[in-house]
């Protein structure tokens, strides 16, 4: 009997530290994932907005990479479409925004970012062309000079066929119109707007005032004919893309982003791209039109340093958002190893690139207004090229 009694004193007590150990560790588990919440709680995530639908997968192993090597901040992909961005990204609060650097001196206007702005990627302006188009009109090679370029129009255009030459986008909602189917074409002969800010000698045509009128004729002579594509100034960038890809129209002035969606859809024997035709006269090196994309800091993030770090780590990866058609001067400075972009590089190298973006974005605006009033005036046959150009010069003098 004592034997039982010791026996079952033996098992309670290994009974009890049983069930305290457990206890024990109940506890000790339950103490551990609170301590990881709580570390969890307290990571930053940082919201970063942005309009490139296409670059959804780069940007998630850009962020999982990210995330692996600081551990200690967690990032949040948040796609937007181009307009909700541009309009300030209203809404749900984010703590980086990717930029068209066309948006940048409004964003600072109105105190939405923070002063610094990171250029990502820079794009230039080409002109693309159908080759088979070109071809069946007789020309082996693109035009280099505008005399060329009007007989290679022509030549393509058949309006009867729905067929034509070239599109000018130029609706009121296109931030990238005037400036790419104007402006390139009196950077590609040297001129620069502000050259048409700098008063002159009264009862004196400038040189500048000169090739004002010279391309304001060209843009008119295109309507007039019949060889430009209809309704110009109602028409949005989409729409004159999708034009040149079903072969209604021989030529387009486009972005260099644009290039991998064209060989994408017509594959690279079907289309081309080179310089802007630059007036007959014009000796200097090819001019292009650029554009961008930026980064941005919240003026109202809660994580300035994190985020700084996570833009120090997009713009090191760069290149993944481009094979070779970004323009270099972003820390891609090889030529592309791809025999169809590294043309693009050979104009780089040769050409020069104007960005227009002044420091204050109303002006821009107020700039963008005048060409474009004076334009339409232009294109419905109220004015003369002259008088257009005499317009313009006054107004941008005057603002």
């Amino acid at each position: 009997m004592k034997i039982l009694r010791l026996r079952s004193a033996k098992d309670l007590i290994l009974f009890s530290l049983a069930i305290a150990f457990l206890v024990f560790s109940l506890f000790r588990v339950w103490g551990q994932w609170r301590h990881s919440a709580n570390i969890e709680k307290n990571i930053p995530t940082l919201v970063f907005s942005y309009w490139w639908e296409d670059k959804n997968e780069i940007l998630e192993r850009i962020k999982n990479e990210f995330q692996e090597l600081y551990p200690g901040i967690k990032i949040s992909l948040d796609f937007r479409p181009y307009e909700d961005l541009r309009g300030g990204g209203k809404g749900e609060p984010w703590d980086i925004i990717a930029l068209d650097q066309l948006w940048v001196p409004l964003f600072l206007d109105q105190e939405w970012i923070e002063n610094d702005e990171f250029p990502l990627l820079n794009f230039f302006h080409p002109l693309f062309y159908n080759i088979d188009i070109l071809r069946n009109a007789g020309f082996s090679r693109p035009p280099r000079t505008r005399t060329e370029f009007l007989a290679q129009l022509r030549a393509a255009a058949n309006p009867a066929a729905g067929r034509y030459g070239i599109a000018l986008a130029l609706e009121p909602d296109n931030v990238r119109g005037i400036y790419r189917d104007v402006y390139s074409w009196l950077w590609a002969g040297g001129l620069l707007l502000e050259d048409l800010e700098t008063p002159v000698q009264a009862n004196r045509v400038s040189a500048e005032t000169r090739a004002l009128i010279e391309t304001l004729e060209f843009l008119a002579l295109l309507q007039n004919e019949g060889i430009l594509f209809p309704g110009p100034l109602s028409l949005g960038e989409h729409e004159k893309r999708r034009a040149f890809l079903e072969g209604r129209i021989a030529f387009m002035i486009g972005s260099a982003e644009d290039m991998e969606i064209l060989r994408q859809e017509l594959g690279e024997g079907r289309f081309d791209y080179t310089a802007i035709p630059a007036p007959d006269a014009y000796t200097g090196k090819p001019i292009f039109g650029s554009g961008g994309w930026s980064l941005a800091i919240a003026k109202e993030s809660e994580h300035k340093e994190e985020a700084h770090r996570f833009i120090a780590f997009l713009l090191e990866n760069s290149s993944l958002f481009a094979e070779g058609w970004a323009i270099p001067g972003n820390g891609n400075h090889m030529q592309p190893s791809d025999p169809f972009y590294s043309k693009a590089w050979e104009f780089y190298v040769n050409g020069d690139l104007i960005k227009e973006l002044p420091m204050n974005g109303q002006e821009e605006f107020s700039r963008e207004a005048i060409f474009r009033e004076e334009i339409i005036n232009l294109f419905q046959g109220g004015i003369s090229a002259a008088e257009a150009a005499g317009a313009i010069q006054r107004r941008m003098q005057g603002r």
